[in-house]
């Protein structure tokens, strides 16, 4: 059974000795319970997900703790597809491998790693450990810098010319723009929908729902997306054409080859 922030999931049966968790960086803790068939005694292994979320252009700290400080010193690296080591400290100082990055833990000794990251960018989003080498560095502390930007300009898309008195739906298609990029994928945007450049209070979906009218056919729509507190900009104005049947249309009024309603002078 794994539990998600204290939400569990039902039983399932294993055979192996590894357990994968979806979407992992979505919650703050996730804890593994394992039970021997036929046994009442739960084996539970609880996790702290560290991760850090900055804004693009601002500083990160990271910092975790580590059982021991290594006599030959302590490697501090960067994963996204590769690794590369960053920092190397030992009981001396610190030596960096661009001026981006500064340890800041004193005595450089101690077990509280802690460096900063200065005018984040979307590379350097990803997955930062240590050790005595890269190999023992995957068993030690370590934390997932998530790197925050504006969704992309969203796209209304939906069925446009409507015949009046049915329903139809515009979607805003956007994506996220954070690293990393398996952030990204798991990541939920919310919606803003603007009807003549006013916000529509009520509609925050992705989805707008209209029942059609004639008068829709005056209004303009658009919306943007947002991810923690970043708006994107907004989308091009979108406007319905209402459709009528002959039959419809008021005195005066007959229908074009494009079953449009056009008024008669």
């Amino acid at each position: 059974m794994i539990i998600r922030d204290r939400k569990l999931d039902n039983w399932n049966p294993v055979t192996v000795n590894q357990s994968n968790v979806r979407d992992a960086l979505l919650f703050e803790s996730i804890s593994i319970i394992v039970k021997v068939s036929g046994s009442k005694v739960n084996n539970t292994l609880s996790y702290k997900v560290l991760k850090e979320k900055v804004r693009k252009g601002e500083s990160a700290n990271l910092s975790w703790v580590v059982p021991y400080f290594p006599r030959g010193g302590y490697h501090i690296y960067h994963t996204v597809k590769n690794s590369n080591e960053i920092l190397t400290v030992n009981h001396n100082g610190s030596r960096e491998s661009d001026i981006k990055y500064k340890y800041l833990t004193r005595p450089n000794n101690s077990t509280n790693i802690m460096f900063e990251i200065k005018d984040v960018t979307l590379d350097d989003a990803g997955y930062y450990n240590g050790g005595e080498a890269l190999d023992k560095a995957r068993s030690c502390g370590g934390v997932v810098l998530i790197v925050n930007d504006k969704p992309t300009k969203p796209e209304i898309r939906g069925d446009l010319r409507i015949l009046i008195n049915t329903s139809t739906e515009l979607t805003c298609s956007s994506n996220s723009t954070s690293a990393p990029d398996y952030y990204s994928k798991i990541v939920t945007l919310s919606y803003t929908w603007f009807v003549n450049a006013t916000r529509m209070n009520r509609e925050t979906n992705q989805t707008l729902r209209l029942k059609v009218i004639r008068g829709h056919k005056y209004n303009n729509y658009s919306c943007t997306a947002t991810e923690d507190g970043l708006e994107s900009d907004r989308s091009d104005i979108v406007h319905i054409e209402s459709l009528c049947k002959y039959d419809w249309c008021l005195p005066g009024v007959i229908q074009s080859r494009s079953s449009l309603c056009v008024s008669m002078t």
